[in-house]
Formats: C-alpha cells, structure tokens, sequence
C-alpha cells in the first residue's frame, strides 16, 4: 500500500491535482464527516437517525453558501422544518426573487424549485474531489 502511495504521489497528475486544491482540510475525509455530523445534530436527535442520513451522504458535502453550489451537479436536501432526505435533483439554475431558489431536475425530468434558506442543502463530490479525499486519507494513514 505505501508503495502504491508513494508511486501516486509521484505521479505528476496527482502533483497538479494537489497543487490546485486551495484547502486541503476542505477535502479531509474526517473534517467532512464532522462538520456533516455537527449540521445534522442541529436537526436531528436520534443517534441512528444521524447515521443512516450519513450512510447515504456518503460521497456528499454540506453547502453552507451558494459559492460553494455548483451548476450540474447533483444535490440532496431535507427541510429545516421537515427531516426528510429527499432523492435529489441535478442543479439547472439559480434563482434570486425574494429568496434564493434552486431550480433543479430529477431523474423523471420533473424541473421544480427549493428555497435555499429553508433547506439543509449537500452536494455530491465529483470524481476529482473524491480522488483528493482518498489521496489525504492516504497520506493520513501512512503518518
């Protein structure tokens, strides 16, 4: 395994790729999880609860701002008022009327809008950020 990641590191894509991220600890597999953890706390009690929503947020990052929301990528919300995780929809647009609305598109070609104050909002990682999480787990792990 160390010989794998030292041949990655190596590796001048991997090189580029690393020296493009502007905050390795935005990419820290631990740091995700705990800031994930802390926001479903706020709005849910149940430890299991907790649990099975970061089971299937497993490739998902919270958005606390709409810099972060990117357009074509796919997204999961549940209601700040309502803890239900819904399936999600790819982003299509933005909005801004008298709040922030989030035009999305689901698998059945449905369009239909969420506002962003209202929601508990993740987003799920590309292949590259994926890549960068399983490279800093790497060198986490061979400390």
């Amino acid at each position: 395994m160390e010989e794998l990641l030292k041949e990655s590191l190596e590796n001048e894509n991997v090189q580029q790729l690393l020296e493009q991220v502007d905050d390795i600890g935005y990419y820290d597999p631990e740091q995700i999880y705990l800031f994930r953890n802390s926001v479903l706390e706020k709005y849910i009690h149940s430890k299991r609860e907790i649990q099975l929503i970061h089971d299937k947020l497993n490739k998902y990052k919270y958005i606390d701002g709409l810099d972060e929301l990117l357009l074509g990528r796919y997204i999961r919300w549940f209601k700040k008022d309502n803890v239900y995780l819904t399936n999600g929809g790819f982003v299509i647009d933005i909005h801004f009327y008298n709040d922030v609305n989030i035009v999305c598109k689901n698998g059945q070609n449905k369009i239909f809008n969420l506002n962003f104050n209202e929601c508990i909002v993740f987003q799920k990682m590309s292949l590259q950020e994926e890549l960068i999480m399983n490279i800093i787990s790497c060198l986490k792990a061979s400390e």
